[in-house]
């Protein structure tokens, strides 16, 4: 469950605090993760007041996926922040944000249409470390605290997850960690059911350029993955390309401007001989 509303205390806390697991990796993330779709991507934002947003976002031309239309909705209004989402199919996704205090914050997803689903999580922000409690009608509980040390250099963190269901027993352990500089940064994560290993490393070389590189291993197959990306951010220009062991290479570049941007996206996959390439614009300030 991604949570989007900061409970820390800024002043204090803003360069000791962890933040949460879904985002302990953002280094590796910025420059590794690429928003890769076909055909023509459209999006339009409105804003209707200073705590009402629409967004209108259409899809086509994909050879893979049919046309698509999703009408997006956020309102905000001091501690509280609503987030949504339906398609042309009538599904409905979304999530609530309660900021309870200073430190403490709630936040709810909730999944209607092909599949029901919601879940409630409860994190807690001190000055050097979080942590969550999650609950869901999937029948499964999750248990997470990250923890630093040495003003943030360190982080290691442990969650649990214990499934209820089809299973009364079966459970997921991930432990994690992260050393960093101001120009490396290193992470690590071993699971426990499934049993695997992932770890990376991020190379800042100017405050332009940034080299990243991850490595997978899956022991039950017995199978591992690596890839490598390159970040380019100039001003309002930003360029990433991917290479994975897969023979897969992904590349995106994007212009931005006050109002409206657009990006080029395209991946080859070399083994598959199969290419997927794509063009956004999107209209209004983003939110």
């Amino acid at each position: 469950m991604q949570t989007s509303l900061n409970g820390t205390n800024k002043r204090k806390t803003a360069n000791k605090n962890p933040g949460t697991f879904e985002n302990y990796s953002r280094e590796s993330r910025s420059v590794l993760d690429q928003k890769i779709f076909g055909g023509f991507v459209l999006e339009v934002n409105q804003l209707l007041n200073s705590q009402f947003k629409i967004r209108h976002s259409l899809q086509m031309g994909s050879q893979t996926d049919p046309a698509s239309y999703m009408l997006g909705v956020s309102f905000i209004k001091r501690n509280n922040v609503l987030q949504g989402t339906i398609n042309q199919k009538g599904e409905v996704r979304g999530s609530f944000l309660h900021k309870l205090s200073p430190k403490n914050l709630l936040a709810t997803n909730f999944s209607f249409g092909d599949k029901d689903s919601i879940g409630s999580q409860f994190l807690h922000f001190g000055s050097q470390s979080t942590s969550s409690v999650e609950v869901s009608s999937e029948k499964n509980l999750k248990i997470s605290q990250l923890r630093s040390f040495f003003q943030n250099r360190l982080v290691l963190g442990l969650k649990h997850t214990q499934f209820f269901k089809p299973k009364p027993h079966h459970y997921s352990t991930l432990l994690v960690g992260k050393l960093g500089t101001k120009k490396d940064t290193v992470t690590v994560e071993v699971s426990k059911n499934p049993n695997s290993f992932l770890a990376s490393y991020v190379k800042k070389i100017s405050n332009r350029i940034g080299f990243a590189t991850d490595f997978g291993f899956n022991f039950a197959n017995r199978q591992s993955t690596s890839s490598f990306g390159l970040n380019y951010a100039m001003r309002k220009t930003r360029f990433q390309t991917k290479l994975t062991s897969d023979g897969e290479l992904s590349s995106t570049i994007s212009f931005e401007s006050l109002l409206s941007s657009c990006i080029f996206a395209a991946k080859i996959n070399y083994p598959k001989n199969s290419y997927t390439v794509g063009f956004g614009v999107r209209m209004g300030a983003d939110f």
